[in-house]
Formats: C-alpha cells, structure tokens, sequence
C-alpha cells in the first residue's frame, strides 16, 4: 500500500520519501462491523501463513516417509495429524488397498436406550458383543436412553461402568424426580445397578488413550451432559434437534427448563467457537452433522413437537423408527471412526 508524501507527513513531519509509514490504530473507535471484518481478515492472513509454513515445511521431504497419527477418515481421503499438530490429507488413491487403522481395541458405549430387544442383534452387524463393553458414557437417565441398563433390563451391559454427571445422578438417587410435558408429568425413579463414575462440568479424562472431556449442558434434564471424544465428535443427546434448517433447541414439551435449555444451548456453542473446535455433532434422535453453523443455526428457538422433521433422510437417528436400521446400512457406516496408526 502506497501513501503520499503529504499524507504521511499529516502523521509525521519528519516522514521522507522511501520511508515506511506506520499509524496507531485505535480500536474504540471502530464499529462492530468494521471489528467483525478486521477479524475475518486477520484470521484469513493468519491462515494462509500458516499453509505457506506447511507447504514450506513438506515440499522438501517428497518421497520420504513420515508418521502421522489417523485422527478421520472418509470416503475419499484421511485425515491425518503430524508430530506437530498439523492437519495432513491422504487421499484413498494414495492408500494401500489392504490397510486398516484402529484406536487401540477399546469400544466406548454412548447412551444405552430401551430397545435392547433388538440392540444386541445390531451390535452384532458390527462384531460387537454387549458382554465385551465396559464403558458406558450417559448423557442423561431418560429411559430412551439408560433402559438397556436399567435394573429390570437383560442385562446386556451388566459389566459396564457407567459414567453420568453428578448432578444427573440425583435423579437415580431419588433427589429430583423427572418432570415432563411442561411439568405436568412425573416420571418413575429409574433404578440401575451398575458401577458409576460421576463428573463434573469442564472433567477432562481418558478411557485407554482415548480423551474424554464433559460439558454440562442443562435444560433437558437439570443435569444433562455432553461428550467431546478427542475433540472430533460431540454427543449432544437430547440437546439439539435438527430441522430441516438447522438445529433447534430440544423438544420444549419435554424439557425441565426451556429457558435454561437455549441458555446452555448457546453456552455450548460459544466454548466451540472460542477454541477453534469443528467436531462432528452427533444428537440422539435427528443423525449428525460437521457443520457447525448447521447444528447452531437455531440454538435461540425450541423444537416443537409439531413442526420436528429430520433434515437428512439418510442420516441415522432412532426417533423410535427403525425402519433404516439394516445390516447393510450398519456395516456400511453413516460416520467414519476416529482411528490411530
């Protein structure tokens, strides 16, 4: 950027042609706006270093090898993460046909809802046995998702430690009841056997390497939590529900607290934002999504019991209708695993 010898003498006289010119910016004086723009540029600059760093950092070492940790994969190209952090793309073609990835042997159960009749039949598809599961993360004790280890279940996950939040494990206790459609309601103490491990909001923990960190986010339930697994995939439970426009806040009938539901909604989505996080979102009823700005898109808004539809036919989703729970949908796999070499 050029300036006039005028001009730049306006800010220094002592300014001579050649010279570089430097001015204080004040940024009290900008609007929102022009801060807003500021930053998308900053960001944008920040970025396009950062890839002329690693495009620097690679082009010499064509035709070496290097180690890098598997961290998604898709139909198409892997994602990978160097010694350094750095996100790396390896596309199939790239590939050797007969590899596999896998993060360490450990299966790490989310929510475990009351169609067990029909649960271990379909972890069978994917070669798990219920016996061999040993971790269990709740994210509330609603039956939809706890019956599977309820007292009076089968008991398919018997041997399962059950990791719930503390505040969501009075319900169990027999502290708080479970009030719904709009209070009116109350629903039976739900009763499970397991050992527990309570959390708290903001625990950070790991189950074999693989890291666990917990967001309370209440409003559904006075103690509902959400997991971030190895800050790419978030299970959100019965907090958001997607529209065909973008999610909501969760059925308002069903809520303890609607107001406090879009409050943490909102809380949620500024702790992403703040860190820099795009993880995979995936709810309890409505399938998954990688795009934030969708998940987020009506954090403010309630989902209405009467104007609900799933915004991906193909997605997976119970919403008790497993009309699309198939072998050869299972195996195929809606979501790509987090994997390590």
């Amino acid at each position: 950027m050029q300036i006039s010898l005028t001009e730049a003498q306006k800010i220094d006289a002592s300014y001579e042609v050649g010279e570089e010119v430097t001015d204080e910016v004040i940024f009290a004086k900008f609007g929102r706006r022009a801060i807003l723009n500021l930053r998308q540029t900053l960001a944008s600059k920040i970025l396009e270093l950062e890839k002329d760093s690693l495009y620097n950092k690679y082009i010499d070492r064509v035709g070496t090898v290097i180690s890098a940790e598997v961290y998604q994969i898709w139909k198409k190209e892997m994602l990978l993460l160097d010694d350094e952090g750095n996100e790396l793309l390896l596309p199939k073609t790239e590939q050797i046909p007969s590899d596999f990835y896998r993060k360490g042997e450990t299966t790490i159960m989310v929510d475990a809802g009351y169609n067990y009749d029909r649960l271990e039949e379909k972890m069978g598809w994917l070669g798990i046995d219920p016996k061999s599961i040993r971790h269990i993360l709740i994210t509330h004790q609603d039956t939809d998702h706890v019956g599977a280890v309820e007292a009076d279940s089968p008991g398919l996950f018997r041997d399962a430690k059950l990791y719930i939040g503390e505040i969501e494990n009075k319900y169990l206790t027999g502290e708080v009841r479970r009030k719904v459609i709009y209070h009116l309601y109350k629903l039976p103490q739900v009763t499970i056997n397991n050992e527990k491990v309570l959390l708290h909001d903001g625990q950070v923990f790991e189950i074999n390497g693989i890291k666990i960190e917990c967001f309370l986010v209440p409003g559904h339930t006075w103690g509902h939590m959400v997991y971030l697994i190895d800050d790419r995939y978030l299970f959100t439970g019965d907090t958001i529900w997607f529209g065909a426009d973008g999610g909501y806040s969760f059925i308002s009938a069903l809520a303890e607290s609607n107001k406090l539901a879009v409050k943490s909604l909102a809380e949620l989505e500024q702790k992403l934002r703040t860190r820099g996080l795009r993880p995979v979102i995936l709810t309890g009823h409505t399938g998954w999504t990688d795009d934030r700005y969708f998940a987020f898109a009506h954090r403010d808004k309630l989902c209405s019991l009467f104007k609900k539809k799933v915004h991906d036919p193909s997605a997976p989703y119970d919403a008790y209708d497993e009309s699309d729970d198939t072998e050869e949908n299972a195996k195929r796999g809606f979501l790509p695993p987090v994997q390590k070499i």
